[in-house]
């Protein structure tokens, strides 16, 4: 308490001293605080900016997909009017069409049959084919057994 009304009254010089130093390193504190507020503000606002070009960017994404949805309809409009147009043709387009998706299909089952199996299959069967020895059949097809089950029109197993 003695210290206390020793520094009110500025009696103390040593005491004095000591909160002249303390009162400033508060102000510096202050100053620290403030600085690295006013750093995490920036920070806060070159990140918002950035936030904002990458929304820009992706708004601007998204209408030149509505216009090329929309350019995709009308064009697809177009070729349904066209096609509807068509009639001699429509057949052959149909089939055509249809050939193309074909293709696909075998192409798309070639490529899975490739990743399931390094086995070319129809080099194998090239080679089976080649074992053949003609005539090796024949004798099942002499029997007469073989024969009636074969032209039955019942279900049976030989």
């Amino acid at each position: 308490m003695k210290a206390f009304r020793n520094l009110v009254f500025e009696k103390d010089d040593e005491l004095i001293v000591v909160y002249a130093h303390f009162h400033k390193m508060i102000e510096q504190e202050q100053d620290a605080v403030r600085n690295a507020t006013l750093i995490v503000i920036k920070q806060v606002k070159k990140k918002t900016n950035f936030m904002h070009t990458d929304v820009s960017v992706v708004l601007a994404m998204i209408k030149c997909t509505k216009i090329n949805i929309k350019t995709l309809m009308t064009s697809t409009e177009c070729m349904h009017i066209y096609l509807k147009s068509k009639t001699v043709s429509d057949h052959f387009l149909f089939w055509r069409l249809k050939w193309f998706e074909d293709q696909e299909v075998a192409l798309e089952r070639d490529e899975i049959l490739k990743e399931l199996s390094s086995l070319n299959f129809h080099d194998k069967q090239r080679d089976v084919f080649q074992k053949h020895h003609q005539s090796t059949d024949q004798w099942l097809l002499k029997i007469d057994e073989f024969r009636k089950w074969f032209m039955s029109k019942q279900n049976s197993t030989l």
